[in-house]
């Protein structure tokens, strides 16, 4: 189990961290956007809604694809992931009758991280703690989606908000 964080460092720019070391950043064009820029030690990547719409969001680098996810009707996101050789989806839920905590599970339901948003009023913005299972750890390239998870949480925020957090 691993503790990171996701902390704003602007209005719209957030880092994410693990026991105090910068692991990426999510920066967003600006507030209220799904539009947002994703910078890794190593790799660059691009967060758009597709279509007309703007219903389905994409994480990907120049051309390829490695993550997309969209808003099911009943308030779940579901994340499908490109990111190994097989497909997989995950679904990223409320937990809590004050939706303040969230879950990320598995296609077989287990979970694999709590999400713990935290609002910073002199920010007006919100921080995330985020606690993971020993099976996500194993994970390969888990910063990419530990960042895409930060923001399908605010993205989620900002179409429940809630001030009980």
């Amino acid at each position: 189990m691993a503790e990171y964080k996701v902390k704003a460092d602007k209005s719209k720019n957030f880092s994410l961290t693990n026991n105090e070391k910068l692991l990426g950043k999510l920066i967003y064009e600006h507030w209220y956007s799904l539009k947002a820029n994703v910078e890794l030690i190593d790799k660059l990547f691009k967060i758009e809604p597709k279509g007309f719409l703007g219903t389905t969001v994409e994480v990907k680098d120049s051309d390829k694809i490695y993550l997309s996810f969209t808003m099911s009707w009943n308030g779940n996101i579901v994340i499908t992931s490109k990111l190994e050789k097989k497909v997989k989806h995950y679904f990223f839920k409320h937990k809590g009758i004050l939706k303040d905590n969230y879950l990320v599970m598995d296609e077989n339901d287990k979970e694999l991280m709590v999400v713990r948003p935290s609002i910073k009023w002199s920010k007006f913005n919100y921080e995330f703690s985020i606690s993971t299972s020993d099976t996500f750890e194993k994970f390969n390239n888990k910063e990419i989606l530990l960042i895409t998870i930060a923001h399908c949480a605010n993205y989620y925020l900002m179409v429940f908000p809630t001030i009980f957090t």
